[in-house]
């Protein structure tokens, strides 16, 4: 039997190592409530930018667009501050990275992570 994690999982792996994410960040807050909904992982880089990083294990079309109102949020919250948002998935499909650059947001594959639970063998 060979299951795969929830995002709920992947973004609690991901809080706890955000240096997989992108070196130099530090967690703000997770969960952080907007009125667009909430923040997966709410983040400061290492040049004092605030990071919104959504965390999806199987990201669509609508991700994107979920991403750009956090940020929009965020930027209402903080008018002073500089925000960019980070889609954070095992993979991103062709559309969904094209989609992300139009909306001037970064994406980054983890597929390389290796998330899913052990391999339960019955005798």
């Amino acid at each position: 039997m060979h299951i795969e994690v929830s995002e709920i999982e992947l973004e609690d792996v991901l809080s706890k190592n955000l240096e997989i994410i992108e070196p130099g960040l530090t967690l703000i807050n997770r969960q952080y409530r907007t009125k667009y909904g909430k923040i997966d992982l709410f983040c400061l880089d290492k040049y004092g930018f605030y990071v919104i990083v959504e965390v999806k294990v199987n990201p669509t079309t609508n991700s994107p667009g979920q991403l750009a109102k956090y940020i929009l949020s965020i930027k209402q919250e903080y008018p002073d501050s500089r925000v960019r948002g980070l889609l954070v998935a095992p993979a991103i499909k062709k559309d969904i990275g094209e989609l992300c650059r139009y909306f001037n947001l970064n994406f980054k594959e983890i597929s390389d992570l290796d998330l899913t639970l052990p391999t339960i063998k019955f005798f």
